[in-house]
């Protein structure tokens, strides 16, 4: 088990475990941005390694808000400690998305990033992309249980985006549910109707590749 530690995440004044598990469903665009864009900028400060999977524009018009938005230490900074690659390739190889490969890549994510020097890795998906034919519900469900089954071994810090208005009301619940801590009004809260045990149930997979990842 890796020792994980309190960071900032940026836009709540109280620190988190590395490896928390966020969920942002949004109604407003510019409370989005916000949130994000200081997400972004304290991975810096942390010395994470930051991945953003982008939907909504592409990688450099995403980056342009970032910055714009995001604090003026980050506008003299390089790119060496982040990527902003598009959600579809990275996620939808083949245009198909498989929750277990998605995880392996992030658990190889995590291990290169921790031999490179960083302390650690968060990552932001945007994923409007699921509404558009490329995964079903149940894998996307799926995806978001495995990310809470990996923290142990790989503490990476996740912040998932949700458009409420591309995701039905049966949907959002399910997300939710698979949530160990939401964004609401910009501060993070844990989920109270959150149950390991309960999601864990619902689960088959077997992520033992990203495990030997590690090795």
């Amino acid at each position: 088990m890796i020792m994980r530690r309190l960071v900032s995440m940026g836009f709540d004044k109280e620190p988190y475990m590395r490896g928390t598990h966020l969920c942002l469903i949004y109604h407003d665009e510019e409370e989005r941005r916000n949130i994000l864009s200081k997400f972004f900028w304290t991975a810096k400060e942390e010395w994470e390694f930051f991945i953003y999977l982008t939907d909504s524009l592409t990688p450099g018009d995403t980056l342009d808000w970032l910055v714009k938005k995001g604090n003026h230490r980050l506008r003299k900074t390089t790119p060496h400690y982040w990527k902003i690659l598009p959600a579809v390739p990275t996620l939808c190889p083949a245009d198909r998305f498989e929750p277990g490969m998605s995880i392996n890549q992030f658990c190889e994510k995590y291990t290169d990033s921790i031999l490179r020097g960083y302390k650690g890795l968060r990552i932001s998906a945007e994923m409007s992309w699921a509404t558009r034919g490329v995964a079903d519900w149940d894998s996307l469900i799926r995806y978001e249980t495995m990310i809470n089954q990996i923290k142990e071994d790989f503490p990476i810090t996740f912040l998932c985006q949700y458009d409420a208005s591309r995701f039905n009301r049966a949907t959002l619940y399910k997300i939710i549910m698979a949530h160990p801590y939401l964004i609401q009004d910009g501060k993070i809260i844990r989920n109270l109707c959150f149950s390991q045990k309960k999601v864990d149930r619902k689960v088959n997979d077997r992520i033992a590749v990203c495990s030997d990842s590690r090795k």
